[in-house]
């Protein structure tokens, strides 16, 4: 890191304080600055581009395989006839899957933003709890996009649990 100017300057400080109230001040004033995490010093748009896009792939990779399963389960979907249709059902459940994680990561983060935490803080669940009644909970509502809901939810769960820290093994 390059020197400046003011880098040799000497700093003078108070070795005995001068009363009992200044103590604290004094104490407060010397005390070192806890260092930012680099994620949180982006700015909003940066956080998140950076969150709704990390949703986008792991939605995505979640929702082909949730496709391919979907697609190829039954010996009908295995025929070479119906390749064609399984190809546009793998396609509409990684769009679908990547748009809701991706949503819901991105609001994530908002909440995060907005609440003022940090991503070095504590586990905070309502974080989650906000970002899943605005983008997985809408999913119940639409008949086709209801029998996907518990794997949705499994995506969230797991993100909880990785974020909560919790050691599965």
């Amino acid at each position: 890191m390059p020197r400046t100017a003011w880098d040799d300057v000497p700093v003078r400080r108070a070795k005995v304080p001068v009363s009992e109230e200044a103590s604290p001040a004094l104490d407060d004033a010397t005390a070192v600055a806890t260092p930012i995490d680099s994620a949180d010093a982006r700015p909003l748009s940066t956080r998140i581009y950076k969150s709704a896009l990390f949703g986008g792939i792991l939605g995505g990779l979640c929702g082909v395989g949730y496709g391919v399963v979907d697609s190829f389960g039954t010996k009908e979907g295995r025929r070479p006839e119906k390749l064609g249709t399984a190809m546009k059902t793998i396609r509409w459940h990684t769009t679908t899957f990547a748009g809701v994680f991706a949503g819901y990561q991105a609001v994530k983060e908002g909440m995060r933003y907005s609440r003022g935490s940090k991503r070095s803080d504590p586990y905070d669940p309502t974080n989650a709890i906000w970002a899943s009644i605005l983008t997985v909970l809408p999913t119940a509502i639409h008949p086709v996009l209801r029998k996907t809901l518990p794997h949705m939810m499994f995506l969230v769960v797991i993100d909880g649990v990785n974020e909560s820290g919790v050691k599965m093994f």
